[in-house]
């Protein structure tokens, strides 16, 4: 969303970004306008890290209880920020967007960012952690999934609703997608949608946030060129059971491979007592260091897949949750990436041996993807379509 907003001021727009709190120094530093609203999700993630890729049933729970403490909170926040504004743009659990269009009469846009949560026979939903079920088995699924959906957030919606005196929706998939226009910011590529929801939510391309520094650290820098480009090893919010367990499984794998990792720490902490020439590293825009990298290994979230794909350098995906088996299963379909083994069973020998299937695999796929990727403008192609509403 950052990426949209930069894309808004250069055309002389005012973005107001409203996310969590723990983004608020560095949205703040950017020189955006910045409202704080729902948890800080480092914490979250922190508190139930046992139960992710572990404890479907359980996680559904607490997301449930979630919901409700923040959607009235959101929607009151939404309301207020949006007073005078002329559009609203909106991602992820921002659910209650519609619903102040309903109150102020502007328009809204919703930007989706995987294309695991749009319906198809092709793939299970976004929930469902097995990519290669038969294409009936998925249509009986996504039938199912409509209801988990109300389940987790319709009374809380409802209940947001009600505070303004809207009645309340039935089906809360028809209420965000019937009404509301919405993109997917991916590479159709690679990530392909069928043709009718194709026309319903357009592809728009993969976002990138566009760092302001032009360069890297250049110790870090110094670093990566004395000697063999190293593996990279991120996993960006995720944490699964705890990092000590991936520590020890990342030291012995690339440890066999007789090779150097630069580690980034995450929100998990990765890294701690690490070997002899390898390197750990905080937050660093992944535009800078990709390319210059012997492999990508991480979690397989939208942005940094999208990332490793741009950078068009082999990659090894270890997915944990949600959206993150779709990414890995389809560079696996699309020859860009091996097989994936879930995070939580990952081990050694396995992430040792998908790091080599990775870095022999016929670069040409990879290599179409990248720069069909780099030529792509989804930021503008937002804002386009802002505008155009807001006309």
């Amino acid at each position: 969303m950052v990426a949209v907003a930069q894309a808004l001021a250069s055309r002389g727009h005012q973005p107001i970004i409203a996310a969590p709190p723990d983004f608020g120094d560095w949205i703040r530093g950017l020189g955006f306008e910045f409202a704080g609203t729902g948890i800080d999700v480092n914490a979250f993630l922190q508190q139930n890290r046992d139960i992710l890729g572990a404890n479907a049933m359980k996680f559904v729970s607490i997301t449930r209880e979630l919901f409700e403490r923040e959607l009235p909170a959101q929607m009151d926040l939404l309301l207020e920020l949006a007073r005078g504004a002329d559009a609203i743009v909106f991602g992820g659990g921002s659910v209650t967007a519609p619903s102040v269009r309903e109150i102020l009469g502007i328009p809204v846009l919703g930007v989706l960012f995987t294309t695991a949560v749009l319906p198809s026979r092709e793939h299970a939903p976004v929930v469902v952690p097995w990519r290669a079920l038969p294409k009936w088995v998925n249509a009986l699924l996504w039938r199912f999934s409509g209801g988990m959906w109300n389940r987790l957030m319709r009374d809380a919606l409802n209940g947001a609703r009600a505070r303004h005196r809207l009645p309340p929706v039935g089906d809360v998939v028809e209420h965000l997608f019937t009404d509301t226009p919405f993109v997917v910011a991916v590479d159709a590529g690679v990530l392909p949608i069928d043709g009718e929801i194709a026309q319903r939510v357009p592809p728009v391309g993969f976002l990138f946030y566009e760092p302001p520094d032009t360069a890297l650290d250049p110790e870090l820098s110094a670093w990566i060129d004395d000697g063999e480009a190293p593996i990279y090893i991120g996993f960006g919010s995720m944490t699964g059971r705890g990092p000590e367990r991936m520590r020890r499984v990342i030291v012995e794998a690339i440890g066999a491979l007789g090779r150097r990792a630069l580690v980034s720490r995450g929100w998990a902490n990765l890294g701690g007592d690490l070997p002899g020439g390898w390197r750990a590293i905080g937050d660093t825009p992944h535009k800078l260091l990709f390319p210059r990298m012997a492999c990508v290994v991480h979690h397989g979230g939208s942005g940094t897949t999208a990332a490793a794909l741009r950078a068009g350098v082999p990659q090894v995906l270890v997915p944990l949750i949600l959206d993150q088996y779709h990414h890995a299963q389809r560079l696996y379909e699309e020859r860009i990436a091996p097989k994936p083994t879930a995070m939580e069973k990952i081990s050694a020998p396995q992430l040792a041996a998908a790091i080599r299937d990775a870095m022999s695999m016929d670069p040409a796929p990879r290599q179409r993807a990248a720069e069909r990727i780099r030529a792509s403008r989804a930021a503008d192609e937002i804002v386009d379509r802002i505008e155009t509403l807001a006309r």
